[in-house]
């Protein structure tokens, strides 16, 4: 997962001047079990992904 954090604090929503953000959490651990709930770019309907963390690594993404 490229922006865990970014993404973790969004909200989808209709109306961007009325939605709020989603206050960020603490970090998964190694091999914790996670499941990620977004609107993919292009679609119109949630997609949720269910996996266990293999690693935590921080890069810089520009």
């Amino acid at each position: 997962m490229i922006a865990e954090r970014a993404e973790q604090g969004t909200k989808a929503s209709s109306s961007v001047a009325t939605s709020r953000s989603l206050p960020l959490g603490d970090l998964p651990e190694v091999h914790q079990e996670i499941a990620v709930y977004s609107y993919p770019v292009g679609g119109d309907s949630l997609s949720i992904t269910k996996g266990i963390v293999s690693r935590i690594e921080f890069q810089t993404y520009a």
